[in-house]
């Protein structure tokens, strides 16, 4: 068992098709920490609204997460596809979990991190109705086959590769959105008198420093299999996932 003063995990989008939920469960059997942040679309309500499907594989998740309760502190913070839970905040009550709209997590060197899912950075940015069906329908085209790859790959022993992930960044209008995100997501920081972020949203795991601001993203579990640790030594690092036996 790997043992963390902190982990974060985000974007797993309970009730797809695309979600590694077995992957996930195998991580959280093999690591914990003193604190679990949950860091938006773990369970995804778009997707459940317009057709249900949670297999029982989602709910052995649930059950692991709600077995880490029992001895860690656990911080749900919604994302824009389990925004409903956010109307209830106050009111929610779930065994040790702990619901917020953000949170502040200070590292062994008394460094304070803001934490936010980060699709508020979607509020001021603008994109017609057309494209973002259009965007939905070949992002689902390539986690299909991304997905097939990784199963392919882990069935093999390699290394874990993304084909979604190496297909957008292909794309001059994905890597320029994805630093205006990163700014937007430090000025968060600096706003709220933080050194540094940790975030989800766009599925991209990556460590950054932009002027002084740590910029931490904890990627997903549909394409990266990726989470953010702080190990007993106050370091924060970034891991890629691979199923143990």
């Amino acid at each position: 068992m790997n043992y963390y003063r902190a982990i974060w995990i985000s974007d797993t989008h309970l009730g797809t098709k695309t979600s590694n939920v077995y992957h996930l469960i195998n991580f959280f059997k093999h690591n914990s920490a003193d604190s679990i942040y949950l860091v938006g679309d773990i369970i995804d309500g778009w997707e459940l609204n317009k057709k249900w499907y949670w297999p029982k594989s989602h709910n052995h998740l649930l059950r692991e997460i709600l077995k880490k309760a029992k001895k860690s502190k656990i911080i749900y913070i919604p994302g824009n596809h389990d925004s409903f839970l956010r109307n209830f905040l106050s009111l929610i009550k779930f065994s040790s979990i702990t619901f917020k709209k953000h949170s502040i997590h200070k590292t062994l060197d008394q460094k304070k991190i803001y934490v936010s899912h980060g699709d508020q950075f979607d509020s001021v940015r603008k994109i017609s109705v057309f494209m973002n069906i259009l965007g939905n329908f070949l992002y689902n085209i390539f986690i299909s086959i991304s997905n097939w790859i990784t199963h392919l790959r882990n069935s093999k022993n390699l290394p874990h590769w993304s084909f979604a992930t190496q297909i957008k960044m292909k794309s001059k209008n994905v890597k320029n959105y994805i630093e205006r995100y990163k700014l937007f997501m430090v000025n968060e920081a600096i706003r709220n008198n933080c050194d540094g972020v940790i975030c989800g949203h766009i599925h991209y795991p990556e460590i950054d420093n932009i002027n002084g601001i740590d910029y931490y993203n904890d990627g997903d579990w549909v394409e990266s299999l990726s989470a953010l640790v702080e190990d007993i030594n106050g370091k924060i690092k970034l891991i890629y996932w691979k199923e143990i036996k």
